[in-house]
């Protein structure tokens, strides 16, 4: 029987790979959560190489762009992603640049709703949430 690769099945399951991508394809928070820290962790290598290849301590490099080295220290762990105007200070006192691509922001689906009735012909709707704190009576 000759089977082709792609109709191959592991005996022992999916790869870690193969989880963490169908993981990252069926939960979107994930998703986000992981290009997030992709990001960090590109602009921390940036830094470290920029700052290194400069012969600048995290200290020197702190104080030509007028911030705290605890700040420089967490943009390196890839703890911290920087506001705009700090990238742009780290990109002239390094003589890089950042290049990220733009993509159009993922908008979240709106929390479920239940419509309340007054009475009179006017209705009003409220988040889930708020209709549980209301103890689900109408609004009057």
């Amino acid at each position: 029987m000759n089977k082709r690769a792609a109709d191959w099945i592991n005996p022992l399951g999916p790869t870690a790979e193969e989880i963490l991508e169908q993981s990252l394809r069926d939960d979107p928070e994930l998703a986000e959560a992981a290009e997030r820290l992709a990001i960090s962790e590109a602009i921390a290598e940036k830094v470290i190489l920029g700052r290194t290849r400069m012969g600048y301590t995290q200290k020197q490099l702190a104080e030509i762009i007028r911030t705290k080295d605890s700040k420089i220290s967490l943009i390196e762990s890839g703890e911290h992603i920087p506001h705009a105007s700090t990238l742009q200070k780290l990109a002239l006192a390094l003589e890089i640049k950042f290049e990220f691509p733009m993509t159009a922001p993922v908008r979240k689906a709106s929390a479920p709703r239940r419509v309340y009735s007054s009475g009179n012909g006017s209705s009003a709707a409220l988040p889930m949430a708020a209709a549980s704190r209301n103890g689900n009576r109408s609004l009057r």
